[in-house]
């Protein structure tokens, strides 16, 4: 959380510098909710008029419409940081995902790159192995025809 004025905050809620979600501060106390004046006048009076109370009552359901209003905006800015949050584990799930992906698919080309080279390697092997036999073959029948006489 960066604390840009004395009024407002900010939460980066990204990877990015602009990834960001303002509040404002809130005071909900009686200087906040401008209780001053109506706290020291109830400190000292035993007893109100019709008009003071009026007067009290009225400032009592502006500090309380200013207190819901207050609350409402922690809940908005609570739900976009919990939206911001699910959406930033959402992404960590993906891109693990997408890695395993990668991974397995490198397996299954090098796999086949071995069978391939394996297949190859046995192939060059057998046809040594049939190379030697007919040169032995053509040898020893030259060799019997020349050198022993029946």
């Amino acid at each position: 959380m960066e604390q840009q004025s004395a009024s407002v905050h900010i939460f980066q809620v990204g990877e990015k510098h602009s990834d960001t979600i303002q509040t404002v501060n809130i005071s909900a106390n009686t200087t906040g909710l401008t209780l001053t004046t109506l706290s020291s006048q109830v400190a000292l009076a035993s007893s109100f008029s019709k008009a003071q109370a009026a007067s009290a009552q009225t400032a009592i359901n502006a500090a309380i419409t200013s207190l819901n209003t207050m609350r409402a905006d922690i809940g908005s800015t609570q739900n976009q940081i919990e939206s911001a949050v699910r959406n930033l584990m959402t992404q960590a799930t993906n891109i693990e995902a997408a890695k395993s992906a990668i991974i397995d698919v490198d397996y299954a080309n090098e796999s086949a790159n071995f069978q391939k080279e394996t297949i190859i390697l046995n192939a060059g092997q057998f046809a040594m192995v049939q190379a030697n036999s007919i040169q032995k073959k053509a040898f020893c029948g030259c060799y019997n025809r020349y050198y022993i006489k029946d």
